[in-house]
């Protein structure tokens, strides 16, 4: 029996961005224009067949928990979470890779990158005391 590469913590997480990146492609897949002949549009859905493919292969290859169907309380948690991950992508710091950053821009922006990060993981607790 082979050792798996993540434990069940990092499963759970690697999981949930993965299943929430898969719903996003659902929902995408929805959107009316994506079904128009033009090239552009045919390379769009192949390249959503290709994203939705390399993450199956991630949820098989990892050995992650399957999608489950989750009510408000999982889907937001799971959510605000995601975006707090997200959200700090956006300090002064990581915006050095899309050009030169102003001197000040650290200290006006990262205060509030931490403040919406914060408040994003207080609405994922908030969504933990909701029933399930």
């Amino acid at each position: 029996m082979s050792q798996s590469l993540l434990n069940e913590n990092q499963k759970r997480h690697v999981a949930t961005h993965v299943h929430l990146l898969l719903d996003d492609i659902a929902q995408l897949r929805q959107l009316a224009e994506l079904s128009r002949p033009e090239a552009s549009f045919q390379r769009l859905c192949a390249a959503l067949d290709e994203v939705e493919a390399g993450a199956q292969r991630m949820v098989e290859k990892l050995d992650l928990p399957p999608r489950r169907v989750h009510g408000a309380r999982q889907h937001i948690q799971a959510a605000a979470n995601v975006w707090a991950t997200r959200v700090h992508e956006l300090g002064a710091k990581q915006l050095r890779a899309y050009g030169p950053v102003r001197h000040d821009l650290a200290d006006r922006l990262d205060p509030l990158v931490n403040d919406l990060r914060r408040q994003l993981l207080v609405l994922g607790d908030a969504a933990l005391a909701l029933p399930d």
